[in-house]
């Protein structure tokens, strides 16, 4: 299934317009603006068209991605924290809408190396996961880069956060295909893609890999 990101401009449901002309099988959205931390709370009437337009459109399924300014990694306690609050909102919003997952990006370790970067995201999503209990809605680590000291672009880190959180089977993983050759992957050619690809499945599990980019 291929699709894009596309528009919400206009109102969330007009995403399966633009998604429908485009030829889109399936497709990611933002359910707020990804570069501010306040979220305008869903309205009523936003829920039920979203819900229907999804109803009577090919396009299926619909992901989200989280805002930007989330970092769950972060050895900030008061960024730490009110990256949690804003996650809970995100996953909130898209069982609100019924979107099946919410892109997310691990986060940044600042300097305090990646055990503890790691360690952080996993005591976030047990807490958000808590705090969700019962939703359907679930969470897919994106790759990174592995620039500065972002986390997640060796694949058996996010097999480690799988591994180690209360509820994996709430957890996956988006593939980004520019992030995972950056950090050093040489899917250029055949056989260094499938080569990654089994490292990759070996790392979290191929059932854990639920979207690419």
């Amino acid at each position: 299934m291929l699709g894009a990101h596309v528009s919400t401009q206009g109102g969330l449901a007009t995403a399966f317009d633009r998604a429908e002309a485009l030829g889109c099988r399936t497709m990611q959205v933002f359910t707020k603006s990804p570069g501010t931390w306040a979220a305008r709370p869903l309205r009523d009437d936003e829920v039920r068209t979203f819900r229907s337009r999804a109803r009577r459109s090919p396009v299926r399924p619909v992901i989200a991605h989280a805002a930007y300014l989330i970092n769950i990694a972060s050895p900030t306690p008061s960024l730490r924290e009110t990256s949690i609050r804003a996650l809970r909102v995100e996953l909130e919003r898209c069982e609100a809408l019924g979107i099946a997952c919410l892109v997310l990006h691990p986060g940044s370790h600042s300097g305090a190396g990646v055990d503890v970067g790691l360690s952080n995201v996993i005591d976030a999503l047990d807490r958000v996961h808590a705090d969700t209990a019962g939703f359907r809605s679930r969470i897919l680590l994106e790759t990174s880069p592995g620039s500065g000291s972002s986390v997640g672009h060796r694949f058996a880190d996010l097999g480690r956060v799988l591994g180690a959180v209360a509820d994996p089977g709430r957890l996956g993983v988006c593939v980004d295909t520019c992030h995972v050759f950056a950090a050093g992957y040489v899917i250029r050619t055949a056989e260094g893609l499938e080569s990654a690809i089994d490292e990759l499945s070996r790392a979290v599990g191929r059932a854990a890999i639920r979207s690419w980019h």
